[in-house]
């Protein structure tokens, strides 16, 4: 997926209705407010979605970080691969 694709898949898993605004600076919005994000580079972004998920969901987010970085100790990924474990813990990830 590019970086857009993961962006649109997160801000569905926000909660966005209407994902991204057309100027391209990473608005969508849920309900009628617009929110700003960008979860493939923002801590900001990323990181209050996944504290929402269920407690199942961040364990699975956990174990896939540990296999796409191999490396224990989660709290090193950036946003990105934070976006994607999510995705991937969410069978929202598209491999294409």
């Amino acid at each position: 997926m590019t970086t857009e694709q993961i962006n649109i898949a997160c801000a569905e898993l926000d909660g966005a209705t209407s994902p991204f605004c057309e100027c391209g600076c990473n608005c969508f919005k849920i309900g009628e407010q617009w929110k700003r994000g960008d979860y493939t580079n923002s801590y900001d972004a990323i990181i209050p979605l996944i504290q929402r998920q269920s407690e199942e969901v961040q364990h699975m987010i956990y174990a896939t970080l540990v296999e796409m970085t191999n490396d224990s100790f989660a709290i090193r990924s950036t946003p990105l691969q934070l976006a994607t474990a999510l995705l991937r813990a969410t069978n929202k990830y598209n491999e294409k």
